[in-house]
């Protein structure tokens, strides 16, 4: 059963790169968003669009999945702008965000 996990997994792209390698991918690509990003506000522009909404959901991950981590850093030291995005469609798109993620107390 484990080979078949590792052969599926494989065959999505997991594990076919090193931690390092994975970083640095990841880096290329945060420049990359950056620079499209530009200036502006959101992807479309002043107003968020599709596109938006799926990057939010990718760097998202980065942003508060990964606190403490070299990826977090990568958007609030080295390509700020992208905290600034994350920020920006947190607030925009889903303002009860916070309230959403407090912990509930069970009965």
């Amino acid at each position: 059963m484990f080979r078949a996990v590792r052969k599926k997994a494989r065959a999505h792209g997991i594990g076919l790169h090193t931690p390092e390698e994975v970083y640095h991918i990841t880096k290329r690509a945060c420049g990359t968003v950056a620079g499209v990003l530009g200036d502006d506000k959101f992807l479309g522009g002043e107003q968020p669009c599709t596109a938006d909404c799926a990057m939010f959901g990718i760097l998202a991950q980065l942003m508060w999945n990964a606190q403490g981590s070299r990826y977090q850093a990568l958007l609030t030291e080295v390509y700020p702008s992208l905290a600034r995005y994350c920020m920006s469609m947190k607030e925009r798109v889903y303002p009860d965000w916070d309230s959403k993620l407090q912990p509930t107390t069970h009965r």
